[in-house]
């Protein structure tokens, strides 16, 4: 007996960076938050990342050995990647963060 599975794991990524550009490319050309009914189609595609991603999350979750790891993996990834958000941002910004995570004598 075997599963009939609808999609893969890759189909699945692909759906969801194709999702995420349109929302990326819906942020770009129509900046704010316009009412427009194009502009909103492109942000629910967008919105289906999220869902999508989060069960990777899951399903990571589910299939590691040692879970401290996993989620040590995911916070350092979370942590890198916020820090070179905010110097691809704003340099300044990363000084100032360093400010406040310093402990006053």
């Amino acid at each position: 007996m075997t599963k009939n599975k609808l999609l893969d794991s890759n189909q699945l990524k692909i759906i969801a960076i194709v999702a995420m550009t349109v929302d990326h490319i819906a942020w770009m050309l129509f900046p704010g938050y316009p009412r427009e009914a194009l502009p909103v189609i492109m942000h629910i595609i967008g919105r289906l990342t999220c869902p999508i991603m989060c069960y990777f999350i899951a399903e990571g979750y589910h299939y590691t050995k040692n879970i401290k790891k996993y989620t040590f993996r995911l916070f350092l990834f979370a942590f890198i990647l916020h820090l070179t958000i905010l110097l691809m941002l704003n340099p300044l910004s990363l000084f100032i963060t360093a400010i406040f995570l310093t402990k006053r004598v």
